[in-house]
């Protein structure tokens, strides 16, 4: 891959969220309208983006890599949460423990990487990824 496609396509996305950033601090987009447009994004177009990764034709050979992606995912998984259990054992407040395993354990890729990953890879990609 190319990484100056790469460069390009996350400086393009920069530059979207600081556009984002600009509307908001000169009240061009209020709070209720930021969090419409992210209620949008989340369970309308990126939805709608993985449904139609997953309308591709069926080979065994793509079978093999969404099993063995799935079972890597659980493997990492199933590390991230014995990790976060014995990293995050000594803090004392439940709330904060359960707080500080989510957030190291789930990661925001969703929400960045998979428009990123369609603008790199395409369809493919996000069948993939997602």
């Amino acid at each position: 891959m190319n990484t100056g496609v790469l460069f390009n396509q996350i400086f393009l996305m920069f530059c979207l969220m600081l556009l984002g950033l600009l509307a908001n601090k000169i009240k061009f987009i209020h709070e209720q309208t930021a969090n419409d447009l992210t209620n949008i994004l989340l369970y309308l177009v990126s939805p709608c983006l993985i449904i139609k990764s997953f309308e591709i034709h069926y080979s065994a050979q793509r079978l093999d890599q969404l099993l063995l992606i799935a079972s890597s995912m659980l493997i990492i998984y199933s590390l991230q949460i014995l990790c976060s259990k014995l990293i995050f054992h000594a803090v004392t407040d439940p709330r904060l423990q359960r707080i500080t395993k989510f957030g190291s354990i789930y990661s925001n890729a969703g929400f960045i990487g998979i428009p990123l990953v369609s603008s790199l890879f395409g369809d493919r990609g996000v069948f993939y990824v997602s």
